[in-house]
């Protein structure tokens, strides 16, 4: 399996959490690693090879191979009964099974995402994530609500269930323009 460098799946994964989240999966006939926690999921696209079996990759092993692809772009594991790195370094594949990706993804209109203007129920709005990610921790919250109104307005960042959340606190997003 080839991924892109950029791509960072395992960023999602909680490695105290003794659930199936604390691996990624690849599914070789899609073409895709599914990353997830209990709250957000990433789906990457990824080459495969006629070797490659789907299944879970341990968090691990990407760490390590991006040390080993040090100055590439893409990041190489082979993942048939063991996770292969490069330099031969295995890890062992979990037997777990992933969650139902599926039941959250097929709910997504991909042609509404992808700016298909026949679709105008689906309400979109961009944002840096960067700022989202400065302003929950100056309100002091790691769990945060967004409330917008429309497309081309500020959004408001409200702290949800957060012992360290200032009282009162909450901060403003402005949306990035077409």
């Amino acid at each position: 399996m080839i991924m892109n460098k950029q791509s960072k799946p395992e960023k999602l994964i909680d490695a105290s959490d003794s659930s199936i989240y604390r691996f990624v999966f690849l599914d070789a006939y899609k073409k895709v690693l599914y990353a997830a926690n209990r709250y957000a999921m990433a789906v990457i696209p990824v080459e495969v090879d006629a070797n490659d079996v789907s299944g879970a990759i341990p968090v691990e092993a990407f760490a390590m191979a991006r040390k080993l692809h040090k100055g590439h772009k893409e990041i190489q594991i082979d993942c048939n009964g063991v996770c292969k790195l490069i330099d031969g370094t295995t890890f062992a594949r979990s037997e777990l099974r992933p969650p139902h990706y599926g039941r959250v993804i097929d709910n997504l209109d991909f042609n509404a995402l992808e700016g298909d203007s026949s679709h105008t129920k689906l309400n979109h709005i961009q944002f840096n994530t960067d700022y989202l990610s400065l302003v929950a921790e100056a309100i002091g919250s790691e769990k945060v609500k967004l409330v917008f109104t429309g497309q081309c307005s500020a959004m408001s960042v409200m702290p949800v269930h957060c012992p360290k959340a200032v009282d009162g606190a909450y901060g403003v997003l402005m949306p990035l323009r077409d």
